[in-house]
């Protein structure tokens, strides 16, 4: 079993020795985190961040291989605020939460998030760690030359320290590829603003509203796992196709700007 509380060794002798008789409130909860259900192929390890009263701050990391193992942190009795992720290092902090740099993409993030009531001996949750971003493929349709860059524009800069998306200035510009294909990874999106620039130079040749033509699949942004997309433009600029995860059916927009 592994414990991963932070506390005193004077305090755990005193906690430990709380009889039935004294106010169980003084002696900590011991809060269980079961990270078996995640799948180890994806997630290589977890970040702990807990959050509780009287300034209580705690981190660890757990590997992929002791995600089978129990994980115990001993807490203060009361709200508990507990962030578990998997991401690449310099992206989250306890105080911030993910911040995408602007001109940068999504990291391949893993999240959950939960706040328990630590009132008892001891408190037992499940942690499934959820994709929290996005890769989006996009093609060109042409064998000619495409001259042109692409950028990506959104209002979502990454996620709080609850894991809910954070509002922000989102840019990533990409090149394609030798076979007009591209690629970005978004985040969670909260509305439909998303949009795709077309530019030559300094100029701005077309304005795609993506954020609509991909509500307008049905695409699911408060899915449990975010499925990846391909987006697929014609050379003229006037026509997007789009597929969605596993789906086979695609959907066509006609457009005229």
């Amino acid at each position: 079993m592994k414990s991963l509380g932070v506390i005193s060794a004077v305090g755990l002798i005193l906690c430990l020795s709380c009889s039935v008789k004294e106010d169980r409130m003084d002696c900590p909860c011991r809060l269980v985190l079961d990270l078996s259900a995640n799948d180890t192929a994806s997630i290589g390890s977890a970040v702990l961040l807990v959050n509780a009263s009287e300034d209580f701050v705690y981190s660890d990391v757990v590997e992929a291989g002791e995600f089978d193992e129990e994980c115990v942190v001993l807490v203060p009795r009361g709200k508990v605020d507990v962030l578990v992720y998997s991401c690449d290092d310099g992206y989250v902090s306890g105080k911030d939460g993910l911040v995408i740099p602007y001109g940068e993409d999504c990291p391949e993030v893993y999240m959950h998030f939960l706040s328990v009531e630590a009132a008892q001996e001891e408190v037992e949750v499940d942690v499934v760690l959820r994709k929290n971003y996005c890769n989006a493929t996009i093609c060109v349709a042409t064998e000619d030359e495409f001259p042109y860059r692409l950028s990506l524009h959104g209002n979502v800069m990454g996620y709080g320290v609850d894991s809910r998306p954070a509002a922000g200035d989102f840019m990533y510009e990409f090149e394609l590829d030798e076979d007009r294909t591209g690629m970005v990874s978004l985040p969670r999106q909260m509305d439909t603003s998303l949009k795709l620039e077309v530019c030559s130079g300094a100029e701005v040749l077309k304005v795609f509203a993506l954020g609509e033509y991909i509500a307008a699949v049905g695409y699911d942004w408060a899915s449990d796992d975010l499925e990846d997309i391909t987006l697929t433009l014609d050379y003229s600029l006037t026509g997007i196709t789009i597929s969605v995860g596993e789906w086979d059916e695609e959907y066509h927009f006609d457009i005229s700007i």
